[in-house]
């Protein structure tokens, strides 16, 4: 989790970065050469796409996480049934000793 927290706020830092060297070259120019509208969204869009890829990384590997997780429970639910199976058998074939 915290893998996750701190790549998304790397991201938050590059996309401040880049909105003040916009404004910095802006006051540059003193507003001569502002940004068109159309590479302010074009901006955004590529960093949306760049948000939904982390978190779309960050769903895989928690759905990764969970399937290794519940194999694991999987095997050891299979290792104890096996385990009172064999125990279960042998205090009965060691009952039918007794009684015999």
């Amino acid at each position: 989790k915290r893998k996750h927290v701190e790549e998304l706020k790397r991201l938050q830092d590059e996309f401040q970065k880049s909105v003040m060297r916009i404004q910095q070259e802006s006051q540059r120019n003193k507003g001569k050469k502002m940004p068109s509208p159309r590479t302010l969204t074009l901006m955004q869009e590529k960093n949306m796409e760049r948000v939904v890829a982390v978190y779309q990384k960050q769903a895989q590997e928690r759905s990764f996480l969970a399937t290794k997780i519940a194999k694991q429970e999987d095997l050891l639910m299979k290792s104890r049934s096996q385990s009172l199976q064999r125990l279960i058998s042998e205090s009965q074939g060691k009952h039918t000793q007794l009684y015999k």
